[in-house]
């Protein structure tokens, strides 16, 4: 049987596919009988027939099976169903080592020690008889813990503890890996083969030895020993030429260089003839080598007197010392994983767990049973856990300076609590807030909701004054994240801007507030780490940077923490990393969890009906065709924007859109084949089925969100943030050369303008009262304006859950979300006599934590929620600030 994410397998969910090659494809795949994610993979249709593939196929299982090391990628079964056999692996969480070097060279002593794993999982398959053939860093799993992982043995071949032939025909064929794609298999495979198996000759492990100088080759230089644009070329260089010795790093030790010099000796007997040698020297002799001195120039052979009693005197001097050196070692950098308690779903986002200041526990938000958030603290010194009562609905946690109370946000406040458990008191309103802290002079820096700026409260209470405000000129929408320096005053944050720059500056503001200033161009948040260490991400990574405390200024270079995991998409919000005054500091990987679009039921329940989508995916509110029958969604990449449709009859996902050509919160167009969304070029107008492009006439850079169009496709709606005022709503013409016109240009927010199936009427949010409601106009003259009484959601373009306003299908009724997002409403539009809106009725609860909605034309709601474990694990770093090498 064919797999699909969301197909069944046995007692298996398949989730999403990692990769495909000449061995077969991979999914991730859901064991519902024991709850563990793994990795299925299916052998190609195609090669069913042939009994060689079969035979390789199940060899494949039997040598995994015969595997046992922390460093060898394990099997749990193989599984024959319906004629089709799949085996049922090991799924490693982390990136490829081919993905990390996509970023450059390693230090010479992260890749003895990545290659040092890789020595001892391929030495224990050679001691079982297993010669993997396919060593190359797509084939090697670099965890979030340190720990290395060999995959795929495909292609290895049992009984050669000596130096047994085998099929010369099977010797170059490709296996695939995690993150295997067409042509770049074969290109990736020929590079790492040895001269003997580029010629088609038999081999044996040295063949592996080869492999592996080529892998640790590039870990050092950053590129391949052996290179070219052709298998052709490869091949040649690999039989002809050596490699580019001059690539290598000049701190690459001398005992490294000679190792790699024997591992890819053309001439397999005078090779390194057993990769357990490799495995000792990177172990003994290269651990050594990083703590001996360079040679110096030589010396006379007598010295001064004076010289002599100096060095006597230093040597008594070191020999007082070393006692007390011996007895007081330096600190050393170490990490740990803190898996979280099984039963509650653990959310890995800033906005979900904290450290305490002192370091004696982690806060953490889960899902209880009941589907509501919590708050839980873990105590790190005995591992035990403990629910805060009265925590109900809670986001964002953060600590009191003194490590006893936790703040957080919960049903439109910002609340306290003692972190041993008691009574929950309110510190002042908040709609929706988006991070806080507090600091040692006693009050509370915080975000009130994801449209503005930041206040700043007394922790025991009072009237918040705003300390901070949105530059709406220069295209910002809020700030975020605070994070208090030491003196308490200061603080820093994150800047958001509408313009979808990759990522937020970080600016100082003050609690006297004022102008603020600029710390760093560019992260996504940052949090300050004792003793004068500013921690943020960027770009895929975490990094850390000192920060000057009396200049309030960064300084030297930033040091690179931990490279992110690839994920299948994901918009990074927020910093995702929590620090202690103590030098601990937890961080986890960016939100990467599959979405799903469910059908809601009239009790606010999810259907568990729809359709499975691979990444991080986000709608428009008119991303549901009226019809019900498809859903356009945009999902986002290192490559950029990828357009997805969901087929939600047949509840089967496909991407319509490659990444870097797709448009964000795409609508359709009234034809059904086109789709209109964003881009940093402006709005633009994608047809999946012709492949063809073109921009509407919208300025670039500028933020125009294609809202809906005109029932006879000749006026398309767009919501805009305008420097002269807020959001207001443009037409734009279909037509060659037109420009966006003004609708609706106010001082007020003008967002969600949806016309009517009849083209009379445009319904849409507005401000204008003091508080966001539904507004229903004639459409295009303005005329008889109502509006309904039940405020709505913040009018904001593309908020999280924001559903904004959708009509029915007979134009008698509209339909919006209330304010607090947790209630969809129905409103009737009565036209005649005179235009009058009727009393909104409450139709059906809204999922929480739903990452947007839409709303068809009957009422029906779509909600797209995560689905599936977003970190299976948190990572805890102990004096980080002291490690010795900086690992850019």
């Amino acid at each position: 049987m064919p797999l699909a994410a969301g197909s069944i397998l046995g007692t298996y969910e398949i989730l999403a596919p990692l990769g495909a090659g000449g061995m077969g494809e991979v999914w991730r795949a859901r064991d519902t009988r024991l709850g563990r994610d793994v990795a299925i993979k299916a052998l190609p249709a195609a090669f069913e027939q042939d009994p060689d593939r079969v035979a390789r196929f199940e060899r494949e299982a039997k040598l995994l099976a015969s595997l046992s090391h922390p460093n060898v990628a394990g099997i749990h079964g193989l599984e024959l169903v319906e004629g089709h056999r799949y085996l049922v692996l090991e799924f490693v969480e982390g990136e490829t080592l081919a993905h990390r070097l996509e970023r450059g060279a390693l230090p010479w002593s992260e890749a003895v020690e990545i290659c040092r794993q890789v020595a001892a999982g391929v030495e224990a398959a050679h001691e079982a008889g297993v010669v993997h053939r396919d060593l190359k860093p797509g084939n090697v799993m670099l965890k979030p813990d340190g720990t290395v992982k060999v995959l795929d043995f495909g292609l290895a071949k049992g009984g050669a503890t000596g130096a047994a032939s085998s099929d010369p025909n099977l010797s170059a064929s490709p296996t695939m890996t995690y993150a295997a794609t067409g042509a770049g298999v074969i290109l990736g495979t020929a590079a790492y083969m040895s001269p003997e198996q580029a010629r088609g000759k038999a081999v044996d492990r040295r063949t592996d030895v080869w492999s592996f100088g080529c892998v640790l080759f590039e870990c050092l230089a950053g590129r391949r020993a052996f290179d070219g644009e052709t298998v052709s070329d490869m091949v040649a260089r690999i039989l002809e030429r050596e490699p580019d010795w001059s690539a290598l790093p000049r701190d690459v030790p001398p005992p490294l260089r000679a190792l790699l010099e024997r591992c890819l000796a053309k001439e397999a007997k005078r090779r390194l003839q057993a990769i357990g040698e490799a495995r000792i020297a990177l172990e003994a002799d290269l651990r050594a080598a990083t703590f001996a001195a360079p040679a110096g120039p030589a010396r006379p052979a007598r010295a001064p007197v004076a010289l002599i009693a100096a060095v006597a005197l230093a040597g008594l001097a070191l020999g007082l010392l070393l006692p007390r050196l011996r007895q007081a070692p330096p600190p050393r950098a170490m990490r740990l994983s803190i898996v979280p308690p099984e039963g509650p779903t653990y959310m890995g986002d800033l906005g979900t767990y904290a450290l305490a200041p002192d370091g004696s526990a982690l806060a953490y938000v889960f899902t209880d049973s009941t589907g509501t958030d919590r708050i839980a603290v873990r105590d790190l010194a005995d591992a035990s856990v403990r629910v805060l009562e009265g925590t109900d609905g809670a986001a964002w946690p953060f600590w009191s300076p003194d490590s006893r109370e936790l703040a957080f946000f919960a049903h439109g406040r910002l609340e306290r609590a003692p972190a041993a458990g008691g009574a929950v008191r309110t510190v002042c309103e908040a709609a929706a807030g988006r991070g806080g802290s507090w600091g040692a002079a006693g009050l509370i820096v915080y975000c009130p909701d994801p449209d503005g700026g930041l206040f700043v409260v007394p922790a025991d209470g009072g009237t918040p004054r705003a300390v901070t405000t949105v530059d709406r000129a220069a295209g910002e929408t809020s700030h975020r994240f605070p994070s208090f320096l030491p003196d308490g005053r200061h603080f820093l944050f994150a800047v958001f801007k509408d313009t979808r720059e990759p990522a937020s500056p970080i600016r100082i503001g003050s609690t006297a507030g004022g102008p603020t200033h600029l710390l760093a161009s560019s992260g996504d948040g940052a949090v300050f780490a004792a003793p004068d260490w500013v921690v943020y991400t960027h770009d895929r990574a975490l990094l850390a940077q000192r920060v000057d405390l009396r200049r309030l200024a960064l300084k030297g270079e930033p040091r690179l923490l931990r490279d992110r995991p690839e994920t299948t998409g994901g918009i990074i919000l927020s910093p995702i990393v929590s620090c202690s005054a103590t030098g601990l500091m937890a961080y986890t990987p960016v939100d990467g969890r599959p979405t799903a679009a469910e059908w809601v039921a009239p009790d606010g329940r999810l259907t568990d009906t729809g359709v499975r989508f691979p990444g991080f995916a986000g709608l428009h509110e008119c991303g549901l065709r009226a019809d019900r029958s498809r859903l356009a969604v945009s999902m986002s990449s290192s490559e950029g924007y990828a357009d997805w449709v969901g087929d939600l009859v047949h509840g089967t996902a496909s991407q319509v859109v490659p990444a870097g050509r797709g448009v964000l919160q795409p609508i359709w167009w009234p034809d059904g084949r086109r789709l209109v969304g964003i881009t940093s070029d402006g709005a633009k107008v994608v047809d999946p089925a012709a492949g063809a492009d073109s921009l509407l006439g919208t300025p670039r850079g500028g933020w125009y969100v294609p809202i809906s169009f005109t029932p006879d496709a000749r006026t398309l709606i767009f919501s805009a943030l305008l420097p002269a005022h807020k959001y207001d709503l443009l037409t734009l013409a279909m037509q060659p050369g037109a420009s966006p016109r003004p609708y609706l240009a106010t001082p007020a927010n003008e967002v969600a303008g949806h016309v009517s199936h009849d083209g009379r009427w445009i319904a849409y949010v507005s401000d204008a009262s003091g508080r966001p409601e539904v507004y229903v106009e004639r459409f295009p003259d303005h005329a008889g304006t109502v509006r309904a009484a039940v405020p709505t959601a913040s009018p904001q373009v593309g908020g999280v859950g924001d559903i904004g306003v959708v009509w029915s299908a007979d134009d008698r009724r509209v339909y919006f979300a209330g304010a607090d997002g947790a209630t969809l409403y129905a409103c009737d539009v009565i036209t005649a006599p005179q235009l009058a809106l009727g009393e909104p009725r409450a139709m059906r609860p809204i999922p929480r934590d739903l990452r947007d909605a839409a709303v068809g034309s009957d009422g029906s709601l779509l909600a797209l929620v995560p689905w599936g474990r977003l970190a299976s694990t948190l990572t805890v770093a102990a004096h980080w600030q002291d490690e010795r090498e900086d690992r850019r």
